[in-house]
């Protein structure tokens, strides 16, 4: 289990941001008041910790990147498949079109 390294809040006194990968990282009591720079997969992103956000994940407000040039090939694959199964049938054994 990865720890993090959190600085103590002294009053008046404006601590630099924790930068992390750890996503999974649950949000304690002592957290409120600081800020994380969360990555999301290809940026950092500056999430301010409030007393709402306590019990919750660091990537719950860190929106994950996906990329849609891997994304759409198979997208339009899985739409081809389900278009030629409903509009033609290939018999597997002769390889006739019915």
């Amino acid at each position: 289990m990865e720890s993090l390294p959190i600085p103590k809040i002294i009053a008046g006194l404006k601590t630099p941001p924790i930068k992390t990968q750890a996503r999974s990282a649950t949000v304690l009591p002592n957290f409120v008041g600081l800020i994380f720079q969360v990555h999301n997969g290809k940026n950092y992103i500056n999430v301010e910790i409030t007393e709402d956000m306590v019990g919750h994940k660091l990537g719950e407000f860190s929106p994950f990147v996906l990329r849609f040039e891997l994304i759409a090939p198979l997208l339009i694959s899985s739409i081809g498949q389900e278009n030629r199964s409903a509009t033609s049938r290939i018999d597997v054994v002769t390889g006739h079109q019915h």
